[in-house]
């Protein structure tokens, strides 16, 4: 039989946290209301909480990749003139939806969210001509999963040891698996 916790008879919701996530989700609340959230760069840990990134660990991993963090696109113009033109979408276009949906963004962000919560390595290829909008799909994917997921862009690879070092650390503060995105 199973049992239930004692605090569901009075209609509250049991999370289950590690320490470590209740004490970055605490750090990230604390940091960012007394800095009022500029400048933070906050993921997604595995219970949902966020866990702030140091700044000397973000110069660290932002020497080659793109994090898009919790606060990612939330500022700025509303301009969708360069994206209308063909220029990739900014994150800011994404986050006030100036792309269209398409099918395969569905099926693919299932696959994604499958293998991410198996713990599981899966390289998904867009093949695409140019202008056909597979560059748009791949950033919208990281859109829809960077509040669930850490997200990441890899702009450009150094020694293989190193990404893989960034990437391991990005994965060990969020205590799960990352979604990464190589264009």
């Amino acid at each position: 039989s199973v049992v239930e916790h004692p605090c569901v008879q009075y209609g509250a919701e049991v999370v289950e946290a590690s320490v470590t996530s209740i004490s970055a989700g605490l750090e990230d609340f604390f940091s960012s209301a007394a800095s009022g959230a500029a400048g933070r760069c906050a993921i997604p840990t595995v219970s949902g909480a966020a866990r702030s990134i140091e700044p000397k660990d973000r110069l660290w991993l932002e020497e080659e990749l793109e994090i898009v963090h919790l606060d990612t696109g939330l500022d700025g113009a509303d301009a969708p003139d360069l994206f209308r033109r063909g220029a990739a979408p900014s994150w800011r276009d994404l986050h006030l939806n100036h792309d269209c949906s398409r099918e395969i963004t569905d099926k693919i962000r299932r696959r994604i969210e499958e293998a991410v919560s198996q713990r599981r390595t899966e390289r998904i290829n867009l093949y695409h001509p140019p202008g056909a909008g597979g560059t748009t799909v791949a950033r919208r994917l990281l859109w829809d999963l960077h509040r669930r997921y850490p997200c990441a862009l890899l702009r450009e690879a150094g020694p293989p040891s190193g990404t893989a070092e960034r990437l391991a650390k990005l994965t060990a503060l969020a205590e799960q698996g990352l979604v990464l995105l190589i264009d």
